[in-house]
C-alpha cells in the first residue's frame, strides 16, 4: 500500500464532508454562486477518493489540491476578494499540498496558485473587479499576499523534504536496528553454546536458543514461562539464588562453576556465564552454559593417570610419597610411627616372560586385591613401579611394631595360589621395612631405606622381609658398585674365561671342559665368582654375562679348531634367571654363527632351577637336546635328589656334588650315597661326574664306586685357553695323559 493512501483518504472525507456542508449551508441561504463550487468541490473529492482506491494516488491528490486550490481561486472570483482567502486558505492549501504531490505536481500548483493570485489582486487595485469584501487590496497587501504565497510554497516543500529525510532516517536506522536484532536473534538461536534469557527475579525462561534444549533435552514448549526451580535444572536450588545474589551484586558473573540436571536426570557439571540486562523495564539474565563434564571428566581422568597406577588402580609412586610426607608430618606432630613396607613379587619378570604381560597384569591386579583385603583403615597400598608395592602403615605406637605389618602383607600374598591365564601360580614376595620418622623425615629417604631393606632381603632369602639398619646402606652401596663395575668390565673386556678339565677314571683322557669366567677389576684386583655372580643374577645383568660367556667359549672353540686341535665339549653353567623361552635359539644360534657342532657345548644346570616348574624345565632341556647340545646336572645330591623326574628330563649325566666327595675317604655313608647314585644314573643310561676331587685317594674310591669321570685340583685346576689347547687337546698330549 502507498504510504501516502490512507493521509489522503482523510483529506478526501474531511474536504469532502466540508465542501458539501458549505454547498448545503450557501444553498439554503441563497448564495447559489458559492454553493455551486462547493458542490464542483465535492463532486471532485469523490471521484479523487475512487482514484486513489484503483491504486493511482498521486494522480488523486493532484486532483484534490489543484481542485481545492481552483476552487478557493474560485470562491475569490466569485466576491470574496484575494485578501481573506489569500491570506488564510490558499497558503494553507498550497502548503498541505506539499506533503502529497510530487514536486513537477507540487511546484505547477503553486505556481498557477502565486500566479492566479497576483492576477485577482491586480485586477482589485485596477478596479477590474469589486470583491464583496470590505477590505481593499493595495501594493502592500500584494506584496505580502505574494510573499506569504511563496513562502508557503517554499517553506512547506523544504519542511516536508525535512519530514521525509528524516522519515527516511529514521527508517533506515529501524532497518539496521531490525537488521542488527535479526542478526542477534540468529546468533542466539544458531550459537553452539547453549543460551537463555530468563527473568532475574525468579528464573522464569523467556527464551532459549536449540543448543540450549539439546543439551537439556527440553522442548521450547516444556520451558518457556517455567522456572528454573519448577524444573528442578539446578541440583541445588540454593546454587541458584548464590547465583542470582552475585549477579544484582555485580552485573555480571563469569564462568561460575555449577551442577545441573538434564530432563533426564543425568548430572552434568558447567561453567555459566550472566550479565543482567533490562528488556520491557523488568531485570533479565542474559546467559549462556558450557558443558564442562567431558573437561571435567578428562581432567579427572589425567589427575587419576598423574597419580594412579593404570593396572592396579592403586595409587603410583608420586600419589605415595606424597602420602608418605605427610605422614611423616602427621607422625612428629602425634609422637607416632610411620612404616613403609616395600614389597616387590619375587620372579615377576619370569611369569611375563613365560605366559606374556596380559597374565602378568592379571597376577599384579589380584596381588593389589589381595593387599587392599589385609589392609587396616591407617594403612595405605600404593603400587610404586612394575612389580613392587608399598604399603604406608600409620599411627604405630613403636618401631617394633613394623615388621608384624610386614608379615601380614606377605602371608596376604601366599595365600594360596595365583590363576592368570588359566594357569595356578604359586607367588612369593620379598619386603623390606622402614621406620619414620626415626630413621628419615623425608619420603623420598624413608622409601630408599625400605628398598634397601627389601633388596638385603632378596639376597638373604626371597619371601622374607627385613628391617632397615644403618649398616645395609653401606652393604647396598658396596653391591651397587660392584654391579656397576660389572657391567662396564664387560663392556672393557676386563672379564675371562678360564677352563678345567674333566678326565675319565679309567683312562685318564681327557672328556671335557667346563667354562668358568673370573673378573679382574682394575682397582679391585680380582673378584671372586662368589661375589659377583649372585649380583648379577639378581640385577639380571646375568643375561648379557650369560651370552657373553656363551659366545666367547664358542669362540675359543672356533679357535682350538683352527689350530687343528681335538676339541671336547665344553660345559656353560646356567643360573636360574638364563633358564628362559629364549634359551634353545640363543645356544643353536651362537654355536652355528662359529660353525661349531652343537653337541661341543654342554649345559649344566642345578636341581633347583629344575625342580621350581619341572614341566617348563623339561620342554626347555627337550628343545636344546633336539638341537644337539648335551645337558648335565649339576650339584646333584644337595636338592630333592629325586631320579623320578630326572628320568623323565633328556640329561646325559649328572655331576656329584663336591660336599659327598670331600669326606668320601673317611665316611662310609658318602660312600654309599655315592655307590647309589651312580648305580642309579647308570641305569637311566646317564654318565657321572665327580666334582671337587682334589686328593689321589678320592680318585681311586670314586673309580673304584664306578663314577665314568673325576674333575677337580688333583687332576688341573682352571687354565686359560691357549694353556688348556697345549696342555689337554693336542693328539700327543692327550696319548701321553691317557698312558700315564
Amino acid at each position: 500500500m502507498d504510504p501516502l493512501e490512507v493521509p489522503l483518504r482523510i483529506v478526501h472525507i474531511a474536504l469532502g464532508t466540508g465542501f458539501f456542508a458549505a454547498f448545503a449551508i450557501n444553498l439554503a441561504f441563497g448564495v447559489a454562486r458559492t454553493a455551486a463550487a462547493c458542490g464542483a468541490a465535492a463532486a471532485m473529492m469523490v471521484v479523487a477518493r475512487r482514484i486513489a482506491r484503483a491504486g493511482r494516488v498521486n494522480l488523486a491528490a493532484a486532483i484534490t489540491f489543484y481542485t481545492l486550490c481552483a476552487i478557493l481561486m474560485a470562491l475569490a472570483l466569485a466576491g470574496y476578494g484575494t485578501r481573506d482567502y489569500g491570506l488564510i486558505a490558499i497558503c494553507a492549501a498550497v502548503f498541505a499540498a506539499s506533503a502529497f504531490l510530487r514536486p513537477v505536481a507540487y511546484w505547477s500548483l503553486a505556481g498557477s496558485v502565486t500566479m492566479g493570485v497576483a492576477l485577482l489582486a491586480i485586477s482589485e487595485m485596477r478596479g477590474w473587479y469589486h470583491p464583496l469584501t470590505v477590505h481593499q487590496t493595495g501594493i502592500r497587501e500584494l506584496l505580502n499576499l505574494l510573499v506569504l504565497v511563496g513562502a508557503a510554497a517554499i517553506g512547506g516543500r523544504g519542511l516536508m523534504f525535512a519530514i521525509r529525510s528524516a522519515i527516511l532516517r529514521e527508517e533506515a536506522l529501524s532497518g539496521a536496528l531490525r537488521s542488527s536484532q535479526e542478526r542477534m536473534e540468529k546468533f542466539f538461536r544458531a550459537s553452539q553454546n547453549p543460551m537463555t534469557v530468563s527473568r532475574l527475579e525468579d528464573g522464569r525462561y523467556y527464551e532459549m536458543n536449540d543448543a540450549y534444549l539439546a543439551l537439556f533435552g527440553y522442548a521450547r514448549e516444556e520451558i518457556t514461562g517455567r522456572t528454573a526451580v519448577e524444573l528442578g535444572l539446578w541440583e541445588d536450588p540454593a546454587d541458584r539464588v548464590r547465583f542470582a545474589e552475585q549477579i544484582r551484586q555485580r552485573g555480571v558473573v563469569r564462568n561460575c562453576d555449577a551442577r545441573m540436571r538434564k530432563r533426564s536426570g543425568e548430572v552434568i557439571e558447567v561453567q555459566v556465564s550472566a550479565e543482567l540486562a533490562d528488556i520491557g523495564g523488568e531485570s533479565c539474565l542474559l546467559a549462556s552454559i558450557v558443558d564442562m563434564s567431558g573437561k571435567r571428566e578428562a581432567e579427572r581422568r589425567a589427575e587419576q593417570l598423574a597419580t594412579r597406577d593404570a593396572v592396579t588402580g592403586l595409587p603410583n609412586r608420586v600419589a605415595a610419597l606424597d602420602r608418605v610426607q605427610h605422614a611423616i608430618q602427621r607422625a612428629e606432630a602425634s609422637g607416632r610411627s610411620i612404616a613403609l613396607v616395600h614389597l616387590d613379587i619375587d620372579r615377576f619378570k619370569s611369569v611375563n616372560d613365560a605366559i606374556g604381560y596380559a597374565a602378568g597384569d592379571t597376577l599384579l591386579r589380584e596381588a593389589a586385591a589381595r593387599l587392599r583385603s589385609a589392609m587396616a583403615p591407617w594403612e595405605t597400598i600404593a603400587r610404586i613401579a612394575g612389580d613392587e608395592f608399598l604399603v604406608i602403615a600409620e599411627s604405630l605406637g613403636h618401631a617394633d611394631e613394623a615388621p608384624a605389618v610386614a608379615a601380614r602383607v606377605l602371608k596376604a600374598l601366599a595365600d594360596g595360589p595365583f590363576i592368570a591365564d588359566g594357569r595356578r601360580l604359586a607367588v612369593t614376595a620379598t619386603a623390606g621395612v622402614s621406620v619414620g620418622p626415626e630413621y628419615a623425615v623425608d619420603g623420598e629417604s624413608l622409601l630408599r631405606r625400605a628398598d634397601t631393606a627389601m633388596h638385603a632381603a632378596k639376597i638373604e632369602a626371597r619371601g622374607g622381609h627385613r628391617v632397615y639398619d644403618e649398616a645395609m646402606s653401606e652393604r647396598m652401596r658396596d653391591r651397587l658398585f660392584v654391579e656397576t663395575s660389572l657391567r662396564a668390565g664387560i663392556a672393557r673386556d676386563e672379564l675371562r674365561l678360564v677352563y678345567q678339565p674333566k678326565f675319565a677314571l679309567d683312562t685318564g683322557r681327557v672328556t671335557g671342559l667346563e667354562a668358568l669366567v673370573r673378573w679382574r677389576h682394575p682397582e679391585l684386583g680380582d673378584v671372586a665368582p662368589s661375589v659377583f655372580i649372585p649380583i648379577a643374577e639378581e640385577s639380571e645383568l646375568i643375561h648379557e654375562l650369560g651370552e657373553w660367556v656363551l659366545v666367547e667359549t664358542c669362540g675359543q672353540l672356533a679357535r682350538w679348531q683352527a689350530q687343528g686341535l681335538e676339541c671336547v665339549p665344553v660345559a656353560v653353567n646356567l643360573s636360574a634367571p638364563q633358564f628362559r623361552a629364549d634359551l634353545p635359539r640363543l645356544v643353536a644360534d651362537t654355536t652355528r654363527a662359529h660353525d661349531l657342532a652343537p653337541e661341543l657345548i654342554e649345559l649344566e644346570v642345578t636341581e633347583s632351577l629344575l625342580i621350581k616348574d619341572p614341566e617348563a624345565a623339561r620342554r626347555l632341556l627337550q628343545q636344546v637336546a633336539a638341537r644337539g647340545s648335551r645337558i648335565m646336572l649339576d650339584d646333584f645330591g644337595v636338592g630333592y635328589s629325586s631320579l623320578g623326574y630326572v628320568k623323565q628330563l633328556d640329561l646325559d649325566g649328572i655331576k656329584i656334588d663336591r660336599s659327598f666327595i670331600r669326606d668320601l675317604v673317611g665316611s662310609r655313608h658318602d660312600g654309599a650315597i655315592v655307590r647309589a647314585i651312580v648305580g642309579l644314573a647308570h641305569g637311566l643310561g646317564l654318565r657321572v661326574v665327580g666334582e671337587g676331587v682334589e686328593f689321589e685317594a678320592q680318585a681311586k674310591i670314586l673309580k673304584e664306586l664306578g663314577c665314568d669321570e673325576g674333575q677337580g685340583f688333583f687332576f688341573s685346576r682352571p687354565l686359560p685357553g691357549d694353556e688348556i689347547g697345549a696342555r689337554f687337546l693336542s693328539a700327543a698330549t692327550r696319548t701321553a695323559r691317557a698312558a700315564s
